[in-house]
């Protein structure tokens, strides 16, 4: 979708992949409502849709989405959104402490019992259980960055800027101590 070429925006975009009767839509990123709506019509249809977003967590991503809409709008757009919602996964890419680069992924599937789960509360609360929930499974990066340490792949530093810590807290997670960081 862009300027110059044969698709210039997402309301046409959206009915022009449905046509072609593909299986799986790769729709590029999601940044406004519009774009949105495309997605969401589109994974509503029976298509295995797939978006980028930029935030940096799948608790984060929630509360983008819904974010776009007018307040008056939210409630019905998460409603919406836990019915086509599928996974979330989230991307970092870090330095290698051998001069290559290794991609940490944290991640949320939403099975029926997910989604059961977080339509019993309001969405406002949809983004801590989801933060708890990758803690708990241990599919969030703070236990992707604590394996790369420990493996002897990454540096104290690369593991506390992809985790989002602070010193102290990456000290505490990677069980080092102040001198030990290197």
């Amino acid at each position: 979708v862009g300027r110059g070429l044969h698709l210039t925006d997402f309301e046409r975009a959206g009915p022009n992949a449905m046509r072609r009767a593909s299986d799986v839509i790769v729709m590029g990123e999601m940044r406004d409502t519009t774009s949105v709506d495309t997605g969401f019509e589109m994974a509503m249809t029976g298509h295995a849709t797939y978006s980028t977003l930029h935030v940096d967590t799948p608790a984060e991503a929630i509360d983008r989405i819904i974010s776009f809409y007018p307040f008056g709008a939210q409630a019905s757009t998460a409603n919406k959104m836990l019915s086509i919602l599928r996974m979330i996964v989230a991307q970092k890419l870090a330095r290698r402490i051998d001069g290559g680069v290794i991609a940490f992924r944290a991640w949320k599937v939403f099975d029926q019992e997910t989604r059961r789960r977080l339509a019993a509360i309001p969405y406002p609360e949809w983004a801590s259980v989801i933060r708890t929930e990758c803690n708990a499974a241990q599919t969030d990066f703070e236990a992707q960055v604590k394996r790369a340490f420990h493996d002897g792949h990454i540096a104290f530093e690369t593991a506390r800027e992809v985790a989002s810590l602070t010193p102290a807290e990456a000290r505490e997670l990677l069980n080092v101590k102040e001198e030990e960081r290197g």
